[in-house]
């Protein structure tokens, strides 16, 4: 493998055809790619059929473990529901990660995904009873902490 410079700041490599490359893919090109390096591992770019075909799979999965969770997501709503007053949902305003610190590794994992930095909601199942924060303020939870509902000792 023959390393150039590439633009933005990637690593560019010339892909070499394996050996037995003539019995598995006769069809693998010789081309120049992307290499990203996370926790000692490559992920290589692809051609943009094999891009086309991964991400269709990744939907099709994606789709088949929605459809396998989602009877389990709306017991626990109605749970939640049925068993204390407002809303199933909680959200929370968190910042994510800023991985400039974090070596190159971190910086190159999900480059333009990344929320670095930047505000986003979480959604999540409310465990705590409506207003549990309002006397005592924001405080961690303890083991056996009255704020939390009959569902909530379940699901945490």
């Amino acid at each position: 493998m023959s390393m150039g410079s590439g633009t933005s700041g990637v690593r560019r490599a010339q892909l070499a055809r394996p050996a037995t490359a003539g019995r598995f893919a006769p069809s693998l090109p010789r081309r120049r790619g992307r290499v990203f390096s996370s926790a000692g591992s490559r992920m290589l770019e692809l051609v943009p059929s094999a891009e086309l075909l991964n991400r269709g799979m990744n939907l099709l999965l994606a789709v088949i473990a929605l459809m396998l969770v989602l009877p389990v997501l709306v017991i626990i709503a109605l749970a939640v529901r049925l068993t204390s007053r407002g809303p199933v949902l909680y959200l929370q305003e968190r910042v994510g990660l800023d991985r400039r610190g974090l070596g190159r590794a971190a910086q190159n994992h999900r480059r333009g995904r990344d929320l670095g930095g930047r505000p986003f909601t979480i959604y999540k199942f409310r465990t705590m009873w409506l207003d549990a924060e309002r006397e005592s303020g924001a405080v961690w939870a303890r083991q056996h902490d009255p704020r939390v509902t009959p569902v909530g000792r379940i699901l945490r």
